[in-house]
């Protein structure tokens, strides 16, 4: 299953650089963070799948996850520059802090951890 997310999170990533080469309206800011969105996302997913969780909180964490990456992955179409009160910046941010927020949550509050 490890392998299997590596995987799906390559193809991923070449599914939206084929995109950006495809559409011409889709800009380079959005393209970037949302490559590093998706590789985020992997690298979370890769991390629950590697930890000794419970299996349920596991199952869990990595739907969530998958929900949060595609919730990230719609809001860094929506990226511009410049950085100043840019919300869609702050919300990937906040995303991202309660990914990881519940990642050690769950890893604390776990019997088998």
């Amino acid at each position: 299953m490890k392998k299997l997310i590596l995987i799906s999170g390559a193809l991923i990533l070449i599914l939206n650089f084929l995109s950006f080469l495809i559409i011409g309206a889709y800009g380079i800011q959005p393209f970037i963070l949302s490559e590093i969105c998706i590789m985020i996302s992997c690298g979370f997913i890769y991390y629950v799948s590697l930890s000794t969780l419970d299996d349920a909180l596991k199952i869990f964490l990595v739907l969530s996850l998958i929900l949060l990456a595609t919730i990230k992955f719609i809001i860094s179409l929506f990226f511009h520059l410049p950085l100043k009160n840019n919300y869609s910046l702050l919300s990937i941010l906040i995303i991202i802090f309660i990914e990881l927020l519940a990642i050690f949550g769950f890893k604390y509050f776990s019997r088998h951890s």
